[in-house]
């Protein structure tokens, strides 16, 4: 399993994009609260890529390339699990809009590119389900060899104590998960929005647990323990599990 997964942050923003589509297109108020992750293939990408042209620095007449920024790069195939709420109407003018569902998925993810399956890879890359048992019964035939990234109640207060902790349990792997105030909130010039505060990321633990070990463990344990949803508060906004 790999050790640089996409921060779950990123994974809730671009859900949070495909929401903002979706109810646009459709003219709805769904909400898409929680999701669970399951990774079915990961392939690192070696090097280094450069930035697009652009206008920038002092010179802006010029186009120029922005500096190399060293990040970690990667190819992924996974699946999504999206638990969807809204109100009845709602719910019933999404049963019959799988067209506008697909349409509306997001194309891009973490600063790369998504692209739906193949065509004639999977019968079909995007499902309805209003059952938990027919849901399940679908996922618990993915393939074994992919890992769902499960949340954790593991906690640590430094950098050492997050390498005992993954040296203790190899299933662990750190992960992006949200951000920590630096401050309160209050009123900054050019800022954006009204109020501004400066914030750092946080880094937290998931469970990479294989398909067979959730498979064993039951539906009422994957619906339990599977999902994920982003926990606001006044100092702090964090992914946790539901």
């Amino acid at each position: 399993m790999p050790l640089h997964i996409p921060s779950l942050t990123a994974v809730w923003g671009m859900m949070h994009n495909y929401q903002r589509r979706l109810n646009e297109r459709l003219g709805t108020q769904l909400r898409l609260t929680s999701f669970s992750w399951f990774i079915r293939q990961y392939s690192s990408v070696a090097g280094k890529k450069l930035p697009e042209y652009g206008m920038q620095g002092q010179k802006e007449n010029q186009f120029r390339r922005a500096g190399i920024v060293d990040n970690k790069h990667c190819d992924l195939v996974f699946d999504l699990v999206v638990h969807i709420d809204g109100y009845e109407e709602d719910l019933d003018t999404l049963d019959n809009s799988v067209g506008s569902i697909k349409a509306s998925f997001p194309a891009n993810f973490a600063g790369g590119v998504m692209h739906p399956p193949e065509i004639g890879a999977v019968d079909e890359w995007c499902e309805l389900y209003r059952s938990e048992a027919s849901l399940y019964s679908k996922l618990r035939r993915l393939p074994a060899s992919g890992k769902w990234v499960m949340p954790t109640r593991y906690q640590m207060d430094s950098l050492d104590g997050l390498l005992r902790l993954l040296k203790q349990h190899a299933s662990l792997c750190p992960v992006m998960s949200g951000y920590l105030l630096l401050g309160a909130p209050e009123s900054r010039k050019y800022s954006f929005e009204p109020l501004h505060c400066y914030a750092e990321p946080a880094i937290g633990v998931v469970e990479c647990a294989t398909a067979i070990d959730i498979r064993l463990q039951g539906m009422s344990n994957f619906f339990r323990r599977a999902f994920w949803m982003l926990d606001i508060k006044e100092t702090s906004m964090l992914m946790k599990r539901v």
